[in-house]
């Protein structure tokens, strides 16, 4: 990537420079996914350029 911060998440450019998420029994929480959380495959798709992120999950 050649972007200093983060692609768009969400349909929005958040600016942010990292994002912090839980990961547990293969689902991904964070402040938007609500309580159910949402797959990893379903949570990446959220991200511009998703391919190009390395997801550590």
């Amino acid at each position: 990537m050649n972007q200093l911060h983060l692609p768009n998440y969400r349909g929005k450019d958040s600016g942010w420079w990292s994002h912090t998420v839980v990961v547990y029994n293969g689902r991904v929480y964070d402040a938007w996914t609500g309580r159910a959380g949402e797959s990893i495959a379903e949570f990446k798709t959220n991200w511009v350029k998703h391919a190009d992120i390395d997801f550590p999950f």
